[in-house]
């Protein structure tokens, strides 16, 4: 058995509950932390708003913090905002 980690990164998706009745955009408000940051499990990350809701995005694993999406921009419920990398 390897003890070597996986060097793949985690893509951490807008993920909102109520997706499948409600519209299938969110507004990526804010980036909580700056690209290249390292987080720990459970840091805020981004910060998006869904139905006049605003909805915490966090940190599933530790890692750097990669944006895919910028401030401002419409999102595809279930698409990839950024990314953290080991």
């Amino acid at each position: 058995m390897s003890s070597k980690k996986s060097t793949q990164p985690t893509g951490v998706i807008a993920d909102i509950a109520e997706a499948h009745t409600s519209p299938h955009t969110a507004k990526f408000i804010s980036m909580r932390v700056k690209q290249g940051t390292r987080v720990k499990t459970g840091d805020v990350v981004a910060v998006l708003e869904h139905l006049k809701t605003v909805v915490k995005i966090t940190a599933s694993v530790p890692g750097i913090v990669r944006f895919r999406a910028v401030e401002g921009q419409m999102v595809s419920i279930g698409e990839v905002v950024f990314d953290i990398e080991e």
